[in-house]
């Protein structure tokens, strides 16, 4: 007999937790780091609300779910790559100095 699967549970149920608060808990911190740069905060409060969604649908275990984390993985990435840019051509970006200046 086929044990029929239902719910959320192990890695997956752990991926929905990460979705609904570590992914927006640590996107809302960069956005602040960034708040000069209105762009990058704006994707940022996107990404995080995405990530809210996206872990609501895949603890749903709704049909749609893989479909939008596939886009939510390539939006990621799109968005990562960009931010790999912006220190090198933002010369307003952060500068955080550990010793002090004399």
């Amino acid at each position: 007999m086929q044990k029929i699967l239902k719910g959320v549970e192990g890695w997956l149920l752990f991926f929905c937790v990460t979705m609904l608060i570590f992914s927006p808990a640590g996107t809302v911190v960069h956005a602040i780091i960034y708040i000069h740069h209105p762009v990058a905060v704006v994707l940022d409060l996107t990404l995080a609300a995405f990530s809210i969604w996206l872990g609501i649908l895949v603890w749903r275990v709704d049909r749609n779910a893989m479909r939008i984390l596939r886009i939510f993985f390539i939006r990621r990435e799109c968005w990562q790559f960009w931010q790999s840019l912006v220190p090198r051509f933002n010369p307003t970006r952060p500068r955080f100095h550990w010793q002090s200046e004399a």
